[in-house]
Parts: structure tokens; sequence; C-alpha cells
């Protein structure tokens, strides 16, 4: 709120009256820091003993001012409004914060905001979204998605924050030491649990991919038709390249032939023929990156759970081979489990959203879930700002792939600045994280929101989410188009 000199100017006097158990010059010091100024008069209910609930402020007030047109300005439907106009005062509703959530096309989130927890949650997100009394104008009831840093805080802070809470109580039941998250998925969610869990766990963030984990992870020929079973989309050559980090000899002819899924045997003889180059280069590429998990600390005999997005635990997987032990997976989602690595009654992995059959399926607990629907769009914020790592060249350097998917990373840091800044706040206000059990139902629903219609969003904050999956052949796009 600006200064006043403005209505005075055009000869109104303005007075401020407030319901407050602060006293007044208090409250002209805490007007003064917010720059409020150039009000006629200051009147306080704790310095007059007289309230505006009651009336017997507005009748001290009229009594002070004399006659004259008066209008009364405020949010509370009783004090503000209705108690001004029995003593014939105009008055204007500013309507509140949550009086708007409730007018607008987000309200559904109000059906089941009956725990304290949901309250807190959507009290953050709503004391930002909604503290513009006019935020809903020409928009149709729809909140109006302008930059990155509305979708950081509004919709994936909540989300992440609900699912960190959900992972510190697993990791306590388990009993578990050391936290994995590795990269890129496992960047903004550990440093979102290190602002709002407490410390004891020590967490380690590595490097690691689907193209890393399972090619230092070959062992046998097994391994080499379970890693080549897999969908790609691309010639022979890039299959050969990705999938096993070989590169096909020039002067074969397969390599620029385009891979044919229901050709089984064209495939099958590549494989045949590359075999001892495969598990030789996979030799040496594990003995290097098991140098450099012995560096980040990963190789000690805590009790460990890694951390992974959406996923069918094929990096779990193939970690649990080159370490010789099993790993705790705790994971958003799973990806049509069961499967060939883990069968259905694992304990391995646990997950906070169930399992998932496709992209825009429910998960298997049954709810209509936002994260199932649209996670490759939060997928897409979650990384570090570097290329999908690849491997550990002979020099010991660190190789990544090389898209463009990280083109306006700057965008995504802004997001990812305002995820964490909820998170802060999350943690100032809520010294005990969710005392009674987090709530990742709410925030799935209120993410899935930013994609239902119930939101404007502009195409700038649009044109931030873009995939890629170099590992089955897939190149960079955007995912959310007109």
């Amino acid at each position: 709120m600006p200064d006043l000199p403005g209505e005075c100017e055009k000869g109104k006097a303005v007075y401020l009256l407030s319901d407050m158990y602060y006293p007044g010059p208090y409250m002209e010091e805490l007007l003064q820091e917010h720059g409020i100024s150039g009000y006629a008069g200051l009147f306080v209910s704790c310095d007059l003993r007289k309230e505006k609930s009651d009336g017997s402020l507005y009748q001290w007030y009229l009594s002070y001012v004399g006659e004259g047109k008066k209008l009364h300005i405020g949010d509370n439907r009783r004090a503000d409004v209705q108690r001004a106009a029995e003593y014939g005062i105009d008055t204007y509703h500013i309507y509140s914060a949550y009086e708007l959530l409730a007018a607008s096309a987000m309200q559904d989130i109000l059906a089941d905001t009956v725990s304290l927890q949901k309250r807190h949650i959507l009290g953050l997100m709503v004391s930002k979204a909604f503290n513009d009394p006019f935020v809903l104008g020409h928009t149709g009831g729809r909140l109006h998605i302008r930059d990155a840093r509305q979708v950081g805080f509004y919709f994936v802070g909540p989300l992440l924050t609900e699912f960190v809470v959900w992972l510190g109580q697993q990791m306590e039941k388990m009993k578990i030491r050391q936290m994995l998250f590795p990269s890129r998925d496992g960047y903004l969610v550990k440093k979102i649990y290190e602002i709002v869990m407490d410390g004891g766990v020590q967490t380690v963030y590595f490097r690691t991919s689907r193209r890393a984990a399972s090619v230092a992870g070959i062992f046998d020929s097994s391994d080499i038709k379970r890693r080549g079973a897999r969908k790609y989309n691309g010639t022979y050559g890039d299959w050969l390249k990705q999938r096993f980090g070989i590169c096909m000899e020039d002067a074969d002819p397969r390599g620029n032939t385009m891979m044919d899924s229901s050709d089984g045997e064209m495939m099958e003889q590549v494989l045949s023929d590359y075999e001892a180059a495969i598990l030789q280069n996979a030799q040496e590429e594990r003995e290097r990156y098991l140098n450099y998990l012995d560096e980040k600390g990963i190789l000690g005999g805590e009790k460990q759970a890694i951390f992974d997005f959406v996923a069918a635990g094929t990096v779990q997987h193939s970690l649990e081979r080159i370490l010789g032990r099993s790993l705790q997976g705790l994971y958003f989602a799973t990806m049509n489990l069961p499967n060939d690595m883990y069968p259905e009654d694992t304990e391995h992995i646990t997950a906070a959203y169930g399992n998932l059959t496709s992209y825009g399926s429910a998960a298997s607990c049954g709810m209509q879930s936002g994260l199932g629907q649209h996670y490759l769009f939060l997928e897409s914020v979650l990384v570090d700002g570097s290329e999908s790592f690849s491997h550990i060249d002979c020099a010991g350097n660190l190789v990544f792939e090389k898209t463009d998917t990280q083109s306006g990373y700057d965008k995504v840091e802004k997001l990812q600045e305002a995820a964490l800044e909820y998170a802060a706040e999350y943690r100032k206000y809520f010294t005990e994280p969710a005392a009674g059990g987090p709530e990742p139902e709410l925030t799935d629903e209120l993410f899935g929101m930013l994609f239902s219609g119930r939101c404007i969003v502009d195409r700038q904050v649009r044109e931030i989410f873009k995939n890629d999956d170099i590992y089955d052949g897939i190149r960079t796009y955007r995912l959310w188009e007109e």
C-alpha cells in the first residue's frame, strides 16, 4: 500500500481504524516500515478500548470527525462492512485471500481442507497467490500465472515439501542412515529435504543416470539382453553407443539402419557381434564409477536408501549390482511394476504415489493423480543445470550428454528458488513438520490444477517445460504446446 497524500490533496482525510491488540505507537512504526504514511489519524482499539466488531469504535470515530460523507474499506464482512453500514458509513468490501480462493476456479481444493496440515499448506500458498484483492479481475475466476516463480511457490514447492515430509517419516521408520539423491532428479528434492527436515541422516548428491548405471552394471550376456530389450528410437549405431557405450565399426552397414522393434533377430545379432566389446567396456566403466562412488562416500556400510522420481527401478537395480548389496528405494511413484528386476511383492521400493502404468495415468492407490498425469513437467524442473550424466572417461573426467534441454535454465532456477522459498516458509512457521502426517493427496491435487484450465498460464511460463530421453533416443521437445 503506497503513502496517501494523493487523497489528502483531493481534500479527503484518510483515517486508519483497527481492531488490534498492539498499541498505536507500535502500529505507527510498523506502518512506516512498510511505507504507509500520509493518513490523518490512526485509531486502535487497544488504545481506545473500543472495537469495530461491536460498533463502539465507529461511534467514537463519527463523533471525532463530525459530519460528512464517509467510506470504510475493509476485508471483514461483519466488522468492516455490516457494522460500519449500521452507523451510516458507506463501505467497500475487500475480499480476503481465503474468500478469493473460494470464489476462484480453484475452489475445489477447499472441499476437504479439514486437517491442520492441509490448512498450513493452503495458507502459505494462498498468502502469496491471492494476496492482491484484484487478482481475479478480468480472468474469469482463474489464477493468472505470469512467471516461473509463481509455479515454484504455488504448485511445485508444496508438492515437493509434502513428499519430503513423507520421505523423512519413511527414513525414520526404516532406520536409514545415508540417503542417496542421484542426479538429476534428486537435486531440488535434496535441497528441500535439508531445509524442512532435521539433520541426523547423511545425504549425498551424486552423478548417475540410466546410461551410466546400466552400462557399469553389465556383468554377463543376460544383462546385455535386458538392456537391449528396451525400445529405442534411432539407428543401430546410436543404440549401441547410447545403451552400451560402444561405437559401431565404420564398415558395419547396420550403423545407419533405423531400428525396427519387430526385427528381434537383427538386434540379437548386433548384440552377439559386439558382446565382447560391451563386456570389456562395462568392466572398465564400472571400475572408474566405483572409484567415483567411493570418493562420494557411498561405499560405506551404513543402511542406505536411494531416491528416485517416477521410475521402474533401472538405476537402483544397476547400482545394487555394482555395489553388491541391496538399497531401499524411496520414490514419488513407480512405473509398471512388477518387472523382471523387481517382483510384485518387492520390499525394496516404497512409493508415495503408488504405481503408474503409463504417462497420464492415475496411481495404483486409486486417486486421480496430478503427478501421474503430468510428472514429466515436474521432472523437467528438478534438474541441476547440467546435462544428463553419461560416464567417466579414462582420464577420470565426468562426461555428459549433448542436448539443449538446459537452454533457458535461468527460468528453471527462478522456479526452483521459489520452491525453496516455500520450503523455508513452511519450516519457519511449522517447526514440527506434519505432526498429524503429511498430506500428499492435497498437494497432488493442487499441482494438477496448474494444467486443468483453472489457471491462465502465459506462454513464457509454458516454454520452461522441456524434456528429452536420450537413453531411449528421444531428443528435446516442449511439453506444453498451445
